[in-house]
């Protein structure tokens, strides 16, 4: 049934959990932005990105900005973090089975160099630099891309924004619990599937594709 699949990379794929609550911390310190505590960041968790920014007072306009600060910073350690315990077995699982795709808000360049550090060569592209609010755009130029109908397509991701993406366009998405927004924020935001392990995603991924087989 599906012949692409799509992941993110940061919460999905790649554990930068801590390294980005540290680069947030960091950048918090040097442009003024509230530093929240644990458990504010723990709530954080339960909340959509743009009602996250509107708490520690971020107006959208610095987004753009900001990010790229970020990826610098993140490029510094990327090479440190891990990849989610059983994520890797399921990818080796997949691998040449349909096109991976990774699409992510981070940079490619990042992402690469996760790929090297750890022997991943599963992907076939890897986009990076998307927009924070809506991957809309780089969704529809991948259906383009490989001609298939949005149904052909599932996307993995750990966050709400994903979900409301894939929604607009009608492309399935498998929510992971692992990353970064909370389980009971992506439930009530209505993913196609919810996964709790990795070994839950790789079986929603096979029976996918064997319906097609």
């Amino acid at each position: 049934m599906i012949k692409l699949v799509v992941f993110d990379f940061d919460g999905t794929i790649a554990d930068t959990g801590a390294l980005s609550v540290e680069i947030f911390q960091e950048m918090s310190r040097k442009h003024g932005i509230p530093v929240l505590s644990a458990e504010e960041i723990e709530e954080m968790r339960k909340l959509p990105i743009r009602k996250r920014l509107k708490l520690v007072s971020v107006p959208l306009r610095k987004v753009p900005k900001l990010m790229k600060e970020s990826w610098g910073m993140m490029k510094e350690k990327i090479g440190s973090t891990q990849p989610f315990e059983g994520i890797v077995d399921v990818l080796h699982r997949i691998q040449g089975k349909v096109p991976l795709v990774i699409l992510s808000s981070n940079h490619a360049d990042n992402i690469n160099t996760f790929m090297a550090v750890h022997n991943l060569d599963a992907f076939d592209n890897v986009i990076g630099a998307a927009k924070l609010f809506g991957k809309e755009k780089p969704l529809r130029k991948l259906l383009k891309t490989y001609d298939l109908a949005p149904s052909e397509v599932l996307y993995v991701g750990d966050e709400i924004r994903d979900i409301v993406s894939t929604q607009k366009l009608g492309i399935p998405i498998a929510s992971v619990s692992w990353g970064f927004d909370a389980k009971e924020a992506l439930a009530l935001a209505d993913p196609t599937i919810l996964c709790d392990t990795p070994a839950e995603l790789q079986d929603a991924i096979l029976s996918r594709i064997k319906k097609d087989a």
